[in-house]
């Protein structure tokens, strides 16, 4: 999932990973659905979270993702799910807490990706002891 949320408009960040900016962004996507209130808000925060989706989905499907199948696989479904119930919720007055926790999940699963990245990275460093 990490080299296509520029067209989500959030990895032209200084500094920030593509982790980082897909973090962000599902941050962005749960803040919108969670203040959506009426019509013309709710529209919105589903097709950003459409977009987000959908640009994923384009990256996950590429043969050029590093990830490993099964977790390609498991993030497909959950972007298509997405996509499908946010289309939904545009035309029904159904729910967007279901959309609020696979963003959550999936947000905090790159967390810990991002978390045992680092864990990893320092652990590969020598251990200096002094005298």
């Amino acid at each position: 999932m990490h080299r296509k949320v520029a067209a989500y408009q959030v990895s032209n960040l200084a500094g920030t990973s593509p982790v980082e900016a897909e973090i962000l962004a599902f941050g962005l996507c749960i803040d919108r659905l969670s203040r959506a209130r009426d019509g013309k808000t709710r529209i919105e925060a589903l097709a950003k979270n459409h977009q987000l989706w959908s640009t994923l989905v384009r990256d996950l499907s590429s043969g050029a993702n590093g990830l490993p199948l099964p977790l390609r696989h498991t993030l497909l479904q959950l972007g298509l799910w997405s996509m499908a119930y946010s289309n939904r919720a545009i035309v029904e007055d159904v729910s967007l807490q279901p959309l609020i926790e696979v963003n959550r999940n999936t947000s905090e699963g790159l967390r810990a990706q991002v978390s045992g990245e680092a864990t990893r990275s320092t652990s590969d460093l020598p251990v200096i002891r002094s005298a």
